[in-house]
């Protein structure tokens, strides 16, 4: 059985289809029935059952959410033989006004000729990981000048890579987007220039001296169309002319979001003049600029976190994007504390982090990849990682040296569904509660810590999480996996846990994007003296505990 929802979003009082197609060879000529249950966390708010009259088409079913605003569900198929089910599959939901509470942000950067069909089809498989905006990879004709002066549908041209893009793709792709409620963002570098227009603009320029002798630039492969120069953002010039372009670009391609992108730490730089260059100030001016005069909204590429705290203070990024290194962050304690930060700000927390960096070709690790997954997504973030080549596993999209193994496809489908169906208690709202959880016979940290399970605890006034992730035989923490050999985790079985606790208790649950596609599982618990005791079936690499008040 497989399940598939229409679009990734959904509006307040918006339809959502769901299209379950049955293994027809396998059920042959069975009377069977569908049962459908849809919960929004402990609740369940819809209940329907279907016949299955024709088990070889596709049957869609139509649900109209309750009218609330950001909330996740998850739907809960059981095929039904009499009262016997044979097959369980779920698939998650999330109706929100806006992308920016709940970001899932993927990437297309494959501009070459195709067909509507083929368009549709790329765009549906990301559909099923709930990827609700995506990032344009280079799809611009130069950084200086993102579109051609002849601008046709059946215009062309060649990229950076020298690699040609179709603007009927690049609008095929936008259209597509916006049938299931995905936001298309317009990439480009925030001071990024062919050689050609810095040699013509050398008072815009940026410096690595005070006497303007070598201008900064980012180096690239001689075989494509230019390295690219750095601007200074802070320029009235350049900040005029960036603006002009991207209104051109509006007028042609319907983005939705500009995404600027940036390259870090540059260390000391200087202006046409000599004046030393305060970098994270001219990129929150730049910013702040470009709200005033576009109605779009805007991302910035925290490299490193680098000006975030100029940027992020002043409001105008949708949410918190940072591309991480291990140089400076490299273990899972540094992604978790980079997540709480942008927490702090007020803004919803998006990492960019490619997995298995060094790993030349093969396949991605799966347990390496996963256990990463689990520590962000505990943590209330999420990773920009996938897109139409697949996994990112370097900064450079286009480059797909490393595939996924069937196993991992399936679980990032999983892992996505949870972050969905449970996106009002990871990351909607909760508060983080130091207390210190025992796991009998387990070393139980409540900081991220070799060989133990990580246990982490949030509330709000419904509910109380408690996160457990397994890095029993994790004695480095190192998140990247550059080696690409971290093992699985070490299953747990049946583990007694106590939990302090100091509220009323409705029911107590367990749930794990590892285990029976995410649903909810009623525990028994006892209670006594400010303390919970319970036991959990599993832990493999990660699991909730959600306590309702």
């Amino acid at each position: 059985m497989e399940l598939n929802t229409d679009k990734a979003r959904y509006g307040v009082g918006e339809s959502v289809i769901v299209t379950i197609d049955l293994d027809a060879l396998a059920i042959k000529q069975r009377v069977l029935s569908l049962k459908i249950l849809i919960k929004q966390l402990d609740h369940v708010v819809d209940e329907r059952n279907i016949d299955v009259v024709d088990p070889t088409k596709p049957i869609d079913f139509t649900w109209t959410p309750p009218l609330e605003d950001e909330k996740g569900y998850l739907v809960e198929v059981f095929l039904m033989e009499k009262n016997h089910s044979l097959d369980q599959k779920n698939i998650a939901v999330d109706v929100s006004s806006s992308w920016k509470t709940f970001p899932r942000y993927g990437y297309l950067t494959d501009f070459s000729q195709k067909d509507p069909t083929e368009i549709t089809q790329i765009i549906k498989k990301l559909n099923r990981l709930h990827l609700n905006g995506f990032l344009f990879y280079d799809w611009q004709y130069k950084h200086h000048q993102p579109i051609p002066s002849q601008r046709t549908e059946d215009e062309s041209w060649l990229n950076i890579a020298n690699d040609r893009v179709y603007a009927s793709t690049v609008h095929g792709y936008i259209t597509e987007l916006h049938s299931r409620n995905m936001v298309a963002t317009n990439y480009n570098l925030i001071y990024g220039a062919y050689e050609e227009f810095a040699l013509a603009n050398p008072e815009m320029g940026l410096y690595k001296d005070v006497n303007q002798k070598t201008q900064d630039k980012h180096d690239l492969p001689t075989t494509w169309a230019s390295d690219l120069y750095l601007i200074n953002p802070g320029d009235s010039k350049w900040q005029s002319h960036y603006l002009q372009m991207e209104k051109e670009v509006d007028t042609w391609l319907d983005f939705d979001v500009m995404h600027l992108d940036t390259l870090g730490n540059r260390g000391a730089l200087f202006d046409a003049t000599g004046k030393a260059v305060d970098l994270p100030l001219a990129f929150a001016d730049f910013i702040e600029n470009y709200r005033r005069s576009s109605d779009q909204e805007v991302l910035f590429n925290f490299v490193n976190e680098y000006a975030k705290d100029q940027v992020a203070k002043r409001g105008d990024v949708s949410f918190a994007y940072s591309e991480l290194w291990p140089d400076r962050y490299p273990s899972y304690v540094s992604l978790a504390n980079v997540i709480q930060r942008d927490q702090e700000y007020g803004l919803a927390s998006v990492l960019a982090l490619y997995m298995n960096y060094p790993k030349k070709t093969g396949q991605f690790n799966t347990p390496g990849v996963l256990l990463t997954s689990a520590v962000v997504l505990s943590s209330g973030g999420s990773i920009l990682s996938m897109g139409d080549l697949g996994m990112l596993s370097s900064e450079y999209f286009p480059n797909n040296k490393l595939s996924m193994s069937p196993q991992l496809e399936s679980k990032m489908t999983d892992y996505a569904d949870f972050m969905v169906a449970y996106q009002n208690v990871l990351s909607g709202g909760m508060t983080p509660v130091h207390d210190e959880i025992n796991i009998t016979g387990v070393n139980t940290e409540t900081q991220i810590s070799p060989l133990s399970v990580w246990a982490t605890t949030k509330e709000n006034a419904q509910y109380k999480t408690v996160h457990l992730v397994n890095l029993l035989n994790r004695s480095d923490l190192l998140w990247r996996d550059d080696l690409a050999k971290i093992p699985e985790p070490i299953l747990q079985k049946n583990l007694k846990l106590t939990i302090p606790y100091s509220s009323t208790i409705d029911n107590i649950y367990v749930a794990s994007p590892d285990f029976n596609g995410g649903s909810l599982e009623k525990l028994e618990y006892k209670y006594s003296k400010g303390m919970i005791t319970l036991t959990i079936p599993e832990l493999d690499y990660w699991s909730m505990i959600l306590i309702v008040k």
